[in-house]
């Protein structure tokens, strides 16, 4: 299986499993396996970038501030970087310091 029906798999198998629980509403025992199964598929593909070195994993998402001015900072790829890694780790803090859950 070649590197890009790998990623094909995962898209299909994260999208269809999304969408089943969407569907599924809160329809009990369903719409948790499905859950966990979202949660399982996003910690492979995490594992996967961490740890295949085919890729460049993870690397690709960490900000590098060089060459970054005054003048480029609206169009700078890094700002959108690191407002995405923000946005990640306030969710995921927000998801585990969350007591109703």
């Amino acid at each position: 299986m070649s590197l890009m029906d790998k990623v094909r798999f995962y898209h299909a198998a994260l999208s269809v499993m999304t969408v089943l629980t969407y569907l599924s509403g809160d329809f009990g025992l369903i719409y948790d396996w499905l859950g966990y199964g979202v949660a399982v598929v996003l910690s492979l593909r995490l594992l996967w970038a961490v740890f295949n070195p085919r890729q460049r994993g993870l690397n690709r998402f960490y900000p590098d501030f060089d060459g970054l001015r005054f003048d480029n900072a609206y169009n700078h790829p890094s700002v959108s970087k690191a407002l995405i890694l923000a946005i990640v780790a306030a969710v995921s803090v927000r998801k585990l310091c969350d007591p109703a859950r």
